[in-house]
């Protein structure tokens, strides 16, 4: 006999018995899967925060800005961090010093717990009870900011610190040039303390100077500070650059004579030349307050010959202007100028 199309009832709840046996078995497959994504999501966005607060720090250290001991709440440090991905319910990102930071992040769904000693962040479901740091105390660095000060007619300049500390500070060092923090806390040059500041006088070098200050509690905070316009003069200005001096005197018929030969070093050019005769000489100021004071000299801009002539006891202040270049950083030169004056007098009884 031909059978009817159509399933039986017996077959029916036989197909359904089976789905609901692979639905027991694929749903808690599915939804672990797609709790691991999203752990994985938490995990990733955990990680992204900690690399954002590197790069913080680094900006920070870039612009000589104080960072350590700063906490950064969030999620509304999302735009200071920068941090992409998913944005925490709640949080903190701790920074005690450039190598160590701590965050403590959660959203409804897990937390997200690095300490200061730990390398990886520790993934848990969320539990208000658990999810917190051990250490929350961080203490703050030392505010510190660097100066300089030229004087001496910007011959020299002076380092100036201003360093500030709720438990005291303990030292303060520097060292010339660009330096790691250990660097200049094992070998740096103490700074006195001038009042309420830190100064060092004398300094003779452009360029990058770093400063190290530790408070009485270890914490240190690291400045660096580009010191610019030092005329360096380690001896005299002749002896650096300049060969010049006055020859012998002579005599013809009542009129004496000596020439000023200057041969220039170093690239540094003239400038500038002129001369004055009298029974006095004259102040270097007088001619730098006026440029068409005396006479002016004809000169190369790397030597000079000059012979000046006067009557007995009649006295000659030659001024010289030169011009040089002076590194004020590292591979940047900037012309600067040094002013000199050579005096002679037409006398052999009391010489120069």
């Amino acid at each position: 006999m031909r059978r009817k199309n159509g399933f039986t009832l017996l077959e029916v709840l036989a197909v359904i018995v089976v789905l609901a046996i692979v639905a027991l078995i694929t749903v808690p497959l599915v939804m672990n899967v797609i709790d691991n994504a999203k752990r994985g999501s938490f995990e990733s966005s955990a990680y992204g925060i900690i690399s954002s607060g590197e790069y913080y720090i680094a900006k920070k250290a870039f612009k000589n800005e104080n960072y350590a001991g700063e906490i950064l709440d969030l999620p509304e440090a999302k735009d200071k961090l920068g941090y992409k991905g998913s944005v925490p319910t709640d949080g903190k990102l701790i920074i005690k010093d450039k190598e160590n930071l701590a965050l403590m992040m959660h959203d409804t769904r897990f937390c997200a717990i690095k300490e200061f000693d730990q390398d990886r962040v520790t993934i848990t479901d969320y539990d208000k009870e658990t999810c917190k740091l051990e250490t929350t105390n961080v203490e703050k660095a030392p505010e510190v900011t660097v100066s300089y000060q030229l004087y001496n007619e910007d011959q020299n300049a002076s380092l100036v610190v201003s360093a500030t500390s709720e438990y005291g500070i303990r030292s303060v060092k520097y060292l010339q040039g660009s330096q790691s923090e250990d660097a200049v806390a094992s070998s740096g040059a103490a700074i006195a303390l001038q009042g309420e500041q830190y100064v060092v006088n004398g300094l003779t070098q452009n360029g990058y100077y770093t400063v190290y200050v530790e408070d009485q509690h270890g914490n240190t905070t690291v400045k660096r500070v580009v010191v610019e316009g030092i005329i360096v003069l380690e001896g005299s200005f002749e002896d650096l650059y300049v060969s010049g001096s006055f020859g012998a005197i002579s005599s013809s018929w009542g009129s004496f004579q000596r020439t000023l030969t200057i041969n220039t070093k170093n690239d540094v050019k003239i400038v500038d030349a002129r001369y004055t005769k009298g029974y006095n000489y004259d102040d270097i100021s007088s001619f730098e307050n006026n440029s068409s004071f005396g006479n002016k000299i004809d000169h190369e801009e790397d030597h000079m010959s000059f012979t000046a002539t006067g009557l007995w006891l009649q006295r000659v202040t030659v001024y010289v202007k030169y011009e040089y270049q002076e590194e004020v950083k590292p591979g940047k030169f900037e012309p600067r100028y040094a002013s000199k004056v050579y005096k002679t007098r037409f006398s052999n009884v009391f010489g120069d």
